[in-house]
């Protein structure tokens, strides 16, 4: 068994929106495509790697390109949220995410908006149809 934190629902209940994982460990996420109604909270270093089959034992054989793990926030909800340091995120696909409703501050960041104090890597991920209003990071913003 690989020393990578693995299981079959890789979040929490959805309500919870945050990733199952211990601090420092890994999120494996299968390949498919999420419609989120409300945006992924990463609030402790984890690393989150898409485009598993689900039969991986090592990291190194998955494949991202050819199984991607599609977040789509459907045109109506952010796809996450990061809000910690030592957050690694690689092998997404980031997919209509919007942010539209709300406070002005927080319409920002279609697919991924980071809290001032996050510290994060973001590799070999694609972002499609992200939008905010006012060029506010339609992929990403951080301040």
């Amino acid at each position: 068994m690989s020393s990578s934190y693995q299981r079959r629902n890789h979040f929490r209940e959805r309500n919870q929106n945050r990733p199952a994982a211990p601090d420092g460990k890994q999120v494996w996420v299968k390949d498919g495509l999420y419609a989120l109604t409300s945006e992924l909270i990463v609030d402790k270093p984890v690393s989150i790697y898409g485009g598993f089959s689900g039969k991986e034992k090592r990291l190194a054989a998955r494949n991202w390109k050819q199984r991607p793990t599609t977040l789509d926030g459907q045109g109506t909800t952010r796809c996450m949220f990061l809000n910690h340091e030592g957050i690694l995120i690689n092998g997404l696909v980031f997919k209509s995410g919007s942010m539209s409703t709300g406070m002005l501050n927080m319409r920002r960041g279609g697919a991924i908006h980071a809290a001032p104090l996050a510290r994060f890597t973001i590799e070999d991920c694609l972002f499609t149809d992200n939008r905010t209003p006012f060029n506010s990071g339609g992929a990403l913003f951080t301040t």
